[in-house]
């Protein structure tokens, strides 16, 4: 009888161990009927998917043509100040600060600027050229934000790069005509906060 208890008992504690761990399922709605797809100021091949904070904490997205941030652990999203006809969102490394571009109306230059979300006062941080167009931005942990623009007629092919203190932008990477390539686009930074990932357009096809 012992035996027998002493081997149920086993096969218990055995099939509990085997039984997966339970996964939570979180569903947070995200209102995105504002999305004004057609505005001047957001062009078809610019994202307005929402962007998750690096540390998986919050939520950066673009709606009514302005920039919202939601916490994970919160229902209510909250209006990033300034964000008017913002463009190109993107997440600091430490999550605390987003970047974006605006375009000057008047004058057509686009400008780059970072904010902590909930505080009310931005950092412009740089001008872009008379015909750049913001199309992508990264923000490595070495404080550089490595962007991509293309020109009025859709055409790119340098990756810029500035500090996140501000100053002139520089160019990153120019395309290798040794390797075909015409153009360099959609920078990413990966896990580690310093290698870059970004898209080449060669005169066959593009790879990355």
């Amino acid at each position: 009888v012992m035996l027998v208890i002493g081997v149920l008992l086993t096969w218990v504690v055995l099939t509990q161990m085997r039984k997966p761990p339970t996964e939570t399922v979180r569903k947070l709605p995200i209102d995105l009927t504002g999305v004004s797809e057609g505005s001047r100021h957001i062009r078809e091949d610019v994202t307005v998917a929402p962007i998750i904070s690096p540390n998986g904490a919050r939520i950066l997205y673009s709606a009514d043509e302005r920039l919202w941030v939601r916490d994970s652990e919160k229902t209510v999203s909250i209006e990033v100040p300034e964000s008017y006809h913002a463009v190109v969102p993107f997440w600091s490394p430490g999550s605390d600060r987003i970047g974006y571009f605006t375009e000057n109306d008047t004058v057509g230059i686009w400008s780059m600027h970072t904010i902590i979300p909930g505080e009310p006062d931005e950092i412009s941080l740089a001008e872009l050229q008379d015909t750049s167009i913001p199309t992508a931005a990264a923000w490595r942990s070495d404080g550089s934000i490595i962007f991509s623009v293309t020109d009025q007629d859709g055409e790119g092919g340098i990756l810029y790069a500035v500090p996140d203190s501000g100053g002139t932008p520089y160019e990153f990477l120019t395309p290798d005509p040794s390797r075909g390539e015409i153009a360099l686009s959609d920078p990413a930074v990966l896990a580690n906060g310093e290698s870059l990932l970004y898209a080449a357009e060669t005169r066959e096809n593009a790879r990355v």
